[in-house]
């Protein structure tokens, strides 16, 4: 029985004791938990991302730890999994179904945090929303998993809820957010036009989408719009058919957007590269997969911020976690946080199920700074950061709000 449902029950139960129903085992105290709370996590530990997603769970564990591992009345197990194969090199579609279905059929099955891939969520979301399990993303920015915009799908997102009813949630701004954080940037870097190349997963096509709508909103020129074929040996002859100045890689690391960066630059030196979060900075540090002179060319926007550009509440996180892991918060440390403190909020919340728990969250104050979560289920928050990569250094520059 989810433990949503214990609170419901828990008065038929009280009847049936009181009239003499004979127990093999005293009854719980009133008030004390008498049920487990599992929470599921998956993420993908194969592949460039494998550090991102340790520090994710690092979050949620320490976050669990803290709350000392109860949600309201109710225990809560941590229950890890992984969403990704070494041959896929990142999340693959056959596992991420086989842990949603590993959750839904739970009965203890109280909430599951992930996917951190948007493409991942999208078959997810429907396996979890039939079983009514809450599902909170720390990562995904793709915006047809809550809302019809711009470069989704035209059944997206109600394809992704059988039960019409919302039951998944996210912590950071999707990319309608992120598409017009990014042109912003581009129009104030004095780039004439951009000219999107996206890799054809819905969190590219999605983003391409949405800087096109946003570029139109704000009145900045789009050159017309290409896609790379992630199984291409070499992107030289794409690269050519680029006429725009300022160019944005609309997709994932997982797909050889570095190649892509490497030859757009290689074919014109003095391009502008902007990406968005798909293409992890962690993995150009240093040029280990990107060449020097790419990465000089190359403007990233990511949800995370520099440690100091968090609210205070994020100063002891960072704190405390390099207290119990021994090293510095990752990137995505602070998101797995957070997300775990917001599922244990719903689990304890005063409404019977968690899902209409979250859905009522208002002004929550949180390591990230102060939102609400809407009725699609996405933040109110609009910062991102901007990153560099100098010296062979991911380098935070700024943090910008989207207009």
């Amino acid at each position: 029985m989810r433990p949503a449902r214990i609170r419901r029950c828990a008065g038929a139960l009280a009847g049936i004791a009181a009239v003499g129903l004979a127990l093999a085992a005293p009854a719980a105290a009133p008030g004390a938990p008498t049920d487990v709370a599992d929470v599921y996590s998956s993420l993908p530990f194969h592949g460039p991302g494998r550090v991102n997603s340790q520090g994710v769970l690092n979050g949620e564990q320490l976050a669990l730890e803290q709350a000392g591992r109860v949600a309201g009345t109710h225990p809560v197990k941590l229950v890890s999994l992984d969403d990704s194969t070494a041959a896929a090199r990142g999340w693959d579609p056959a596992k991420t179904v086989t842990n949603a279905s590993k959750a839904a059929q739970d009965p203890n099955g109280a909430a599951y945090i992930g996917e951190f891939n948007s493409s991942a969520s999208s078959l997810s979301i429907p396996i979890l929303n039939e079983a009514g399990v809450l599902q909170v993303s720390p990562t995904n920015t793709y915006p047809g998993l809550t809302v019809h915009a711009p470069g989704t799908r035209p059944a997206e997102p109600g394809l992704y809820y059988p039960q019409r009813i919302r039951t998944f949630g996210r912590i950071v701004p999707n990319d309608t957010v992120q598409a017009a954080a990014l042109v912003g940037i581009a129009r104030q870097d004095h780039c004439p036009s951009l000219q999107p190349i996206a890799d054809g997963e819905l969190y590219g096509n999605g983003l391409a989408g949405d800087a096109i709508a946003a570029a139109r909103r704000l009145h900045f020129r789009m050159a017309p719009r290409l896609s790379w074929d992630p199984a291409a040996r070499s992107y030289r002859t794409l690269a050519k058919r680029v006429r725009a100045k300022c160019v944005l890689v609309a997709g994932i690391a997982q797909k050889h957007a570095y190649g892509l960066v490497d030859d757009l630059v290689a074919v014109h030196p003095r391009i502008r590269v902007f990406a968005g979060d798909g293409l992890d900075p962690a993995d150009f540090s240093g040029g280990r997969r990107l060449s020097r002179r790419a990465s000089a060319r190359l403007t990233i926007t990511e949800f995370e911020l520099a440690p100091a550009a968090y609210p205070p509440a994020a100063q002891a996180f960072f704190s405390a976690y390099r207290t119990r892991f021994g090293a510095a918060a990752g990137r995505y440390a602070i998101y797995g946080y957070e997300a775990m403190n917001l599922v244990l909020s719903a689990i304890a919340g005063p409404k019977a199920l968690p899902v209409d728990n979250l859905f009522a969250i208002r002004n929550r104050q949180s390591v990230l700074g102060s939102y609400s979560i809407d009725r699609h289920g996405d933040t109110t928050l609009r910062t991102y950061g901007v990153y560099r990569i100098r010296s062979g250094k991911l380098e935070f520059v700024r943090a910008i709000t989207a207009p």
